[in-house]
């Protein structure tokens, strides 16, 4: 099993596995501390990216 990583966000941590994007991170700490992110849906391969809705 991967270690952990602390990332915060706005002030709140949350432990995330490596690789995790900042978007997903946002996903689980959830209300409003979560980017628009129209084009990201991660059960379609390839989506994701490309309508630069999300960028940090």
């Amino acid at each position: 099993m991967a270690d952990l990583m602390k990332v915060t966000i706005d002030g709140i941590t949350v432990e995330v596995a490596p690789g995790t994007s900042i978007l997903n991170a946002a996903r689980q700490i959830g209300g409003d501390i979560v980017p628009p992110a129209m084009c990201y849906y991660s059960k379609l391969e390839g989506s994701g990216g490309k309508c630069r809705t999300c960028i940090v």
